[in-house]
């Protein structure tokens, strides 16, 4: 078991010109909870939008090694954010800072249809569920297949994580049970 300080690692939040409105949002937001290590990710804007999402997170994905934090410019903590998160498993690909009700079933996006089975008191242990804003990376191997998956919908195209929620449950991946961000 590992513990992590959010703070101390590098954190990138993925953002396009197209909202240059949430900037000075997140850069306070960042600052005020005591990141220490923020850069900004500007995404190509592109048509569909999700496109470029993923050529943000691309670009974020190959800029450090793990482990590092992506948000997306959208985020906002919640009062259960916590700057150091204790018993980590050692093993573990990704931990989700935050939680959706999204889930990819049957190839298809539900409300209400993410999987995901109890892991302990602090984590969960998800299936299928949607929504990249706030991640920890923490292995190479799942960082390689994270691109991997954003090409893909890239390449159909189409929202720029539902192969990842796809392909969870064939990773080493928790998300917190009380979330940090939303």
């Amino acid at each position: 078991m590992q513990s992590l300080n959010l703070l101390d690692l590098p954190t990138m939040w993925c953002t396009c010109d197209k909202t240059k409105d949430r900037w000075p949002i997140m850069e306070d937001r960042l600052h005020a909870l005591g990141f220490k290590n923020v850069h900004k990710i500007n995404g190509p804007i592109t048509s569909p939008y999700f496109l470029g999402v993923a050529d943000g997170h691309i670009q974020a994905l190959t800029k450090f090694k793990p482990p590092f934090i992506i948000l997306e410019d959208d985020v906002k903590e919640t009062k259960e954010f916590k700057s150091v998160i204790q018993s980590i498993p050692n093993n573990l690909d990704a931990l989700y800072l935050g939680t959706s009700l999204y889930g990819m079933v049957k190839g298809q996006v539900v409300l209400g249809g993410t999987i995901s089975s109890s892991y302990d008191e602090q984590f969960i242990k998800p299936y299928n569920m949607l929504a990249i804003h706030g991640v920890v990376y923490l292995t190479e191997e799942y960082i390689t297949k994270a691109i991997e998956y954003l090409k893909i919908d890239q390449s159909i195209p189409r929202g720029c994580d539902l192969t990842i929620a796809e392909k969870m449950k064939y990773h080493n991946i928790l998300a917190v049970r009380r979330q940090m961000f939303y």
